[in-house]
């Protein structure tokens, strides 16, 4: 009998520790498992793709940052607009 609780409970555990994790947006949702959308993450107007549970709070998803641009010296910028 013991057992038989023991075994349900594992598996309601299973599932609440997938609850409230962090989740990366994506732009195009992938071609397997079940993929659900979310718009007006982090202030952003695209839809968020993501996989899992169907309404996931927006508060566990998020887009990854972009990588910032390498600034060049300020002659290099003269010289490209000079043509040299």
């Amino acid at each position: 009998m013991i057992r038989l609780l023991f075994v349900p409970l594992w598996f309601v555990a299973l599932d609440m520790a997938d609850a409230g994790d962090k989740q990366l947006c994506q732009l195009t949702p992938g071609t397997q498992g079940e993929w659900h959308y979310r718009t007006k993450v982090n202030g952003k107007t695209w839809r968020c793709y993501y996989e899992g549970e169907r309404m996931k709070p927006r508060e566990e998803l998020y887009w990854a940052e972009a990588p910032a641009a390498p600034s060049e010296p300020k002659w290099q910028l003269e010289q490209r607009w000079k043509g040299e």
